[in-house]
């Protein structure tokens, strides 16, 4: 009975304070079981889930990879452009912590209290004078309680919090002194809530199925087989037929039963097995609310791409949220709180060391040059962006990369009056030959590697198109009468005008995309201030030229898919042999990869050097200039033919004779002013 009183006056407490304390209301034990007997896992508190922290291999495991991976990495104070401040009282702190413990420590402590409660308390210990903040201490979630400010329920604070710690008096902390960071709890405004407790069902389940194992195991409590006989048997007879077969077979020991000597094994139900399934059923729960890819588990497929790629999903996916959240709060905190930041300061983590997010500082760094070289000025990369450089000298200024001449020294208008639309800008301003040639061809070169791309992933789709009209049923009967013929079949059936004119959408795009890039640069160069028009006659006849090269490029696809048709009615192939082929001969899907694999790049620069050059004439022509100097001859085109056509002035007429010298040709015109 005392055990039964005891119960009681326990219940009773906790109803009485809750009539206080707003945060205790609804507190209920929610998960036991009496399966067996016992309570399998009351985990309906930190220490229960501490318990499973402790016991459980796949918590255990993601946890402790979300703790490792965050614990070391160093905190401290930025200014507004995030730049490190070398002396600040905080960055004291976050690098002493208190005389018993160190950073690395604190913090493991931080994030295991808060998966394993929900929350985590950080009490902020000042000096006698209460000037200075020179310690912290985190306190365990289950041994704090909240005081509520009663002035103000409907709008909830904290006043006050309670620890009950070893000594036997309580700590009482203003919410001042206490940083409070939890997981948002809708049952509890108070309290956070554990990520743990949407496991409750599956480590219970989990649990269960170990226990079943290990009863097996451990007790036989499944037998391989029965041994029957159909006289009696006495004990030692029985023992030593037993052991005459487990020494015999290797096998657990058999059930003896006393009938008709027959051995029967036994199989296990597919019932009895369900279990096993539900084992890694709770382990990928458990990957999946942690949010840690099944590589970093340790149970997926761990190649070194899968493992890269994993670590990266980690990190960008799970692990910087739970920084950003920390940091967030500790900013709140000491710029409202208990006032230590200046205006603009805050506290971050520091993740440069971090290679899984390298990468994508390298993306950031790479966005940044190109904005920089297309004269962006600095600062207004620097602040876009968020790099956190912070504004330098000049940096208000946007640059061109040849020879960093200023922006606004190439391209500013001087007033002068209008003339149907065209904006007359002074000689003086224009940017010379060499600028207009060498701008004009890295244009080039950054359209065609999106062109490329694109070239790529379209024959890519082409060639799975293809192959899976062949092993369709309107091809099989054209197939079959080829095959006994002995004649190669239309090449529509696997080639339609659909796949054409997708081809010529993408080229006409691109040879679009090209003229429009350069659009601004022939304005510099001519002097002119014109409005980029798909109409306009120079786009117009470089668009001209993207049909025919979307028929040279059908043409040479149809050619080499006709030879294979051929080869393979000769052969009397089936259709599975028409798409995989042979050593002579590749089937459908790797010739047409094949015919234009390493050729894409080609395809591009010298299809949009086509089209550039074609648009350059004709815009030069409007202008009604008569010479164009010639640059060829980059690093990428060392042909004999371009080093010397390269700085030699040409007619118009001539130069649209040799728009390019060979495929993959660097080949640009710039104007040449007329002397009189």
């Amino acid at each position: 009975m005392k055990f039964v009183e005891a119960i009681k006056q326990r219940v009773a407490a906790i109803r009485k304070a809750s009539k206080y304390l707003p945060h205790l209301h609804g507190i209920e034990h929610v998960f036991s079981s009496a399966r067996t007997g016992d309570s399998l896992y009351e985990i309906d508190n930190y220490m229960e889930f501490a318990g499973i922290y402790n016991s459980y291999v796949w918590v255990r495991k993601a946890v402790n990879v979300l703790v490792e991976s965050l614990a070391p990495l160093p905190v401290r104070v930025v200014d507004s452009n995030g730049k490190p401040l070398k002396s600040h009282p905080l960055n004291d702190l976050f690098g002493y912590i208190n005389d018993t413990t160190t950073p690395s420590q604190h913090w493991q402590q931080y994030f295991i209290h808060l998966i394993l409660g929900g929350e985590n308390p950080v009490e902020l210990v000042t000096n006698k004078a209460k000037t200075k903040v020179i310690e912290m201490w985190n306190r365990r979630p289950d041994r704090l309680w909240i005081l509520p400010d009663y002035a103000r329920l409907n709008y909830p604070r904290i006043a006050e919090f309670v620890f009950y710690g070893q000594d036997a008096d309580p700590i009482r902390v203003p919410a001042s002194h206490m940083v409070f960071d939890r997981f948002y709890n809708p049952r509890n405004v108070w309290r956070g809530i554990t990520v743990l407790g949407a496991l409750r069902t599956g480590v219970k389940l989990d649990v269960a199925g170990q226990r079943w194992n290990e009863s097996i195991v451990t007790t036989g409590a499944k037998p391989e087989y029965a041994v029957t006989t159909k006289k009696f048997l006495t004990d030692g007879e029985k023992e030593r037929l037993e052991q005459q077969i487990m020494d015999k077979h290797g096998t657990g020991r058999p059930l003896m039963l006393d009938d008709e000597t027959t051995v029967v094994p036994y199989s296990w139900a597919p019932k009895d097995m369900e279990w096993v399934e539900q084992r890694r059923f709770a382990r990928d729960e458990i990957g999946g609310l942690f949010g840690i890819p099944d590589e970093i588990m340790g149970y997926g497929k761990d190649t070194y791409d899968n493992l890269k790629m994993a670590e990266r999903l980690l990190w960008r996916v799970t692990l910087k949220p739970y920084i950003g959240r920390r940091d967030s709060v500790y900013t709140k905190h000491f710029t409202y709180t208990m006032p230590l930041l200046n205006k603009g300061e805050r506290v971050e983590t520091d993740v440069s060391d971090v290679s899984a997010l390298q990468q994508d500082d390298d993306a950031l760094l790479e966005r940044a040059t190109k904005f920089f070289n297309m004269g962006v000025p600095f600062n207004t990369v620097d602040q876009s962006l968020s790099l956190g450089i912070g504004a330098i000298p000049g940096g208000d200024v946007g640059y061109l990369p040849s020879n960093l001449i200023p922006a606004d020294e190439m391209s500013a208008p001087l007033p002068a009056p209008q003339t149907k639309g065209v904006e007359v800008l002074a000689r003086a301003q224009k940017p010379s030959a060499a600028r207009t040639g060498r701008a004009l061809q890295r244009i080039r070169k950054q359209v065609a590697a999106d062109m490329e791309a694109a070239i790529e992933g379209y024959f890519e789709e082409l060639a799975n198109s293809v192959v899976a009209r062949a092993r369709a049923n309107k091809f099989a009967r054209f197939w079959h009468k080829a095959i006994t013929k002995k004649a190669v079949p239309d090449l529509d059936v696997l080639i339609t005008d659909d796949d054409v004119t997708k081809l010529g959408d993408i080229v006409g795009s691109f040879y679009l995309q090209i003229c429009q890039a350069s659009w601004e640069t022939w304005n510099k160069a001519l002097g002119l201030t014109v409005e980029f028009d798909a109409d306009n006659a120079a786009v117009v006849a470089a668009l001209d030229q993207a049909g025919e090269q979307v028929r040279m490029i059908d043409e040479t696809t149809k050619t080499a898919l006709q030879a294979l048709l051929k080869y393979a009615t000769e052969q009397g192939w089936t259709i599975s042999q028409l798409i995989k082929g042979d050593e002579n001969q590749p089937g459908i899907k790797a010739l047409i990869q094949e015919t234009y694999k390493n050729r894409a790049r080609t395809i591009a620069r010298t299809e949009l050097g086509t089209a550039q050059n074609i648009c350059t004439l004709a815009r030069y022509k409007d202008a009604g200039i008569k010479e164009v100097e010639v640059f060829d001859n980059g690093q990428d085109d060392p042909d004999s033919a371009c080093r010397i056509a390269n700085g030699q002035k040409w007619s118009l007429k001539d130069a649209q004779k040799k728009l390019l010298e060979h495929p993959n040709c660097t080949r640009a015109f710039a104007p040449v002013e007329s002397k009189g």
